[in-house]
């Protein structure tokens, strides 16, 4: 098994649009496809959708734009045109192709009542459960644990497909092992690991930088938190004078901030653009590679270590998520991704696993209590934040600073302050999601 290749495989992997409203136009996809599939040639007719969601996926897709829908949201439109025109071999970028029909007719599906979404408010984790309702039956799908991990397909009151090695299409997932032996891991080992990839591996991370770029270069155009950062750091002249080598901290900071809110407000805006996600999450994603990889230019580290350090930085991305969960009421491009990207920013200066620690209890010590209220346009503001406390966390780490133990939930080492981490969101959090869905349910309706 090759932990790199399968993290890459499963968690980063490009995206486009919000990750959770497309899981459920994935789903919905999956469950037409079987149906065309068991009754090809004859056409097929998409007349109602019943969603069973987690708490985390009802939240994080009510308030966020859809790519290719001019402006529409929420999960009910996702799964309207996960159903009529989406294609699952497309994986989260199945609605790339969007046409003006599909469109009026995912409009006109969800205006009559067609669309029947129920919260699962016991499910604490990612699922989705859909019930496609066809003119030849009702197609089904579930979705556990991933955004893409099928675990099984069914039309009528068959199975179509029980075993992923039944599935020619590639449609149903295997299972995610390298999740249990990642969590066994301890920090020093996961950074052993980016030694072990390929040149395949190498671009696989080269290949998210680019496509992250791109977005935030797309951002600039979107009156959000990147533009108007850019005015204000402009009047300022941090970034332009980076020359001065006291200011090459202070303006590698303000690049960062500016480029992760320029491609987290295009994303949430449903640009038509995708994203190299981290952990399933596109904003995630966008910390975790965006932030070391701009520190890196800045600092002039070789490009083999920084992309290994950005490697290192999806890895842990992935880590803490095998504790805090693949959704949580924490805010993950924060904590998670911002963990990753100060781990990475330390990598590249020195590959001291103690160091790395100390810039982890930074970041978990500063910005552990930040929620997740959904995505939406501000959170952008929330990556800003993120990338801020990870590059002053690496380098207070660097100096020999770091959060003592047993100061708040600060632990031991770093891999007691992850699963503290995660304690406080799966225990002492159980119930924020339900209540942030019960304000939110008014200002969207």
């Amino acid at each position: 098994m090759s932990i790199v290749k399968d993290v890459f495989k499963h968690e980063v992997q490009p995206a486009m649009g919000c990750t959770e409203p497309i899981a459920v136009a994935f789903a919905c996809s999956v469950a037409m496809t079987a149906v065309k599939k068991k009754f090809h040639p004859q056409p097929v007719e998409c007349l109602g959708i019943e969603l069973r969601l987690d708490p985390a996926v009802i939240k994080n897709g009510m308030g966020v734009c859809v790519p290719n829908t001019n402006g529409e949201r929420g999960n009910a439109i996702a799964a309207a045109l996960g159903a009529l025109c989406g294609n699952p071999e497309h994986n989260l970028c199945l609605l790339d192709a969007v046409d003006g029909d599909a469109l009026v007719a995912a409009k006109k599906l969800t205006s009559s009542g067609g669309i029947i979404i129920t919260c699962v408010e016991h499910w604490h984790d990612l699922q989705i459960e859909v019930e496609v309702i066809t003119s030849h039956g009702i197609g089904r799908a579930t979705i556990k644990g991933n955004h893409t991990n099928v675990v099984d397909v069914s039309v009528g009151n068959g199975w179509v497909v029980s075993d992923p090695a039944e599935d020619s299409s590639g449609v149903i997932s295997e299972a995610l092992p390298y999740k249990e032996f990642l969590a066994a891991m301890n920090i020093s080992q996961i950074m052993d690991l980016v030694h072990t990839m390929d040149s395949s591996d190498l671009d696989h991370v080269r290949l998210g930088i680019n496509m992250n770029l791109a977005i935030a270069n797309a951002g600039k155009g979107i009156n959000g938190v990147g533009a108007n950062l850019i005015q204000l750091l402009d009047q300022v002249q941090v970034v332009k004078d980076w020359q001065n080598k006291a200011n090459v901290l202070a303006a590698c900071t303000a690049k960062a901030k500016m480029l992760v809110a320029c491609a987290t407000d295009a994303r949430m805006a449903g640009v038509n653009l995708s994203v190299m996600s981290s952990g399933g999450s596109g904003n995630q994603g966008i910390v975790a590679s965006l932030v070391p990889h701009v520190f890196g230019r800045y600092h002039k580290i070789g490009d083999e270590k920084i992309l290994q350090s950005i490697a290192f930085s999806h890895l842990l991305n992935s880590y803490v998520k095998c504790f805090v969960g693949e959704l949580s009421p924490i805010c993950g491009c924060a904590v998670a991704a911002g963990l990753g990207a100060s781990a990475a920013i330390v990598f590249q200066q020195s590959e001291d696993a103690e160091i790395v620690g100390m810039a982890i209890n930074n970041v978990i010590g500063e910005i552990s209590g930040m929620v997740c209220d959904g995505a939406k346009g501000s959170c952008s503001l929330k990556v800003v934040n993120s990338t801020e406390c990870a590059i002053r966390s690496a380098c207070l780490a660097s100096k020999g600073f770091c959060v003592d133990a047993n100061h708040g939930i600060i632990g031991g080492s770093a891999e007691e302050s992850i699963q503290n981490l995660a304690k406080l969101s799966n225990d002492g959090m159980r119930s924020v999601d339900s209540t942030i869905i019960s304000m939110m349910v008014g200002s969207y309706a």
